[in-house]
């Protein structure tokens, strides 16, 4: 395919952004990620349900290679103190184990109660300090062993699966949501689009505006738009943005893959970094002044 000429190229920002254009950006990362590390994540839902087969807690988590990613963790208020957090840890050790897996990786925030992941044995491997409204978001690693099944608070039961359910995983998601927003304002999506002449995407980039924090998610840009700044161009319409929002600070966290020296090239500084973080490769965590 020929290479698109600048010219030929119109950026626009979209608050909040198109679902369509930002699963794009979204499929274009993953196939970078699976090309990298030959396979892709795949899902596990480990969920606590009631008689009536309602979900009251659960995890959504992923797996690739010897990593398990504790996504999400929720627990109905009306459960809260009664073990089912520490039983749903425990099943997803279990599920880890006996997926393959070796390590856990999980990431929380300071009113989420990190201490109880201490307490279970995970070890904390770097902090994004002033992450949203002066809380700290923690990551936090355990090496996995065998460990056996938990037992559930009376009347529930413990379903694990690799094929959750979309409204399984979304009800867990919007119990977090909840409980998220009972501690800090709800946070808002933003997406820099840039298409050809023609109108398709030829690069994009995903951002979250988070109660004066930015995080950069995701920037790609297709092979034969690349080397005219498209990228660089895209990354400063968001951070634009996020100082039109005021936000303090941007906060991107590449993998190796993922050009790290592109970040530093903007002014992002490394924070800390992680050296086997997924299937062997690194992640470092950035952070740029929005203020100048």
């Amino acid at each position: 395919m020929p290479a698109l000429a600048a010219p030929d190229i119109r950026i626009t920002v979209q608050r909040p952004p198109v679902q369509s254009d930002t699963a794009w950006i979204d499929a274009a990362v993953a196939r970078q990620e699976v090309a990298v590390l030959g396979g892709s994540r795949r899902p596990v839902g480990i969920f606590a349900r009631d008689a009536q087969g309602r979900v009251t807690g659960g995890i959504s988590a992923q797996r690739i290679g010897p990593d398990f990613y504790v996504h999400l963790l929720w627990v109905d208020s009306a459960l809260r103190g009664t073990g089912l957090g520490r039983a749903l840890m425990l099943a997803a050790e279990h599920a880890a184990h006996a997926r393959g897996a070796k390590r856990i990786f999980l990431n929380t925030i300071t009113f989420q109660a990190p201490g109880f992941y201490a307490r279970l044995g995970y070890a904390e491997e770097g902090r994004l300090v002033d992450f949203i409204q002066g809380s700290d978001r923690h990551y936090f690693r355990k090496s996995v062993a065998a460990v056996p099944l938990p037992a559930l608070p009376a009347g529930l039961a413990l379903d694990i699966t690799d094929s959750p359910a979309k409204a399984d995983v979304q009800a867990i998601d919007d119990g977090l949501t909840a409980h998220w927003n009972e501690h800090a304002a709800p946070y808002e999506e933003i997406a820099a689009l840039a298409r050809g002449a023609s109108g398709a995407l030829v690069a994009g980039a995903v951002g979250v505006l988070d109660n004066g924090s930015f995080t950069l998610v995701h920037i790609w840009t297709r092979e034969e738009a690349r080397g005219q700044g498209l990228g660089r161009r895209l990354a400063r319409e968001l951070e634009d943005a996020a100082r039109a929002a005021r936000c303090r600070h941007a906060t991107a966290y590449p993998m190796d893959w993922q050009s790290p020296g592109f970040f530093e090239r903007l002014g992002y500084a490394a924070l800390f970094r992680v050296n086997d973080y997924t299937a062997g490769h690194g992640r470092t965590w950035m952070r740029k002044d929005l203020s100048a």
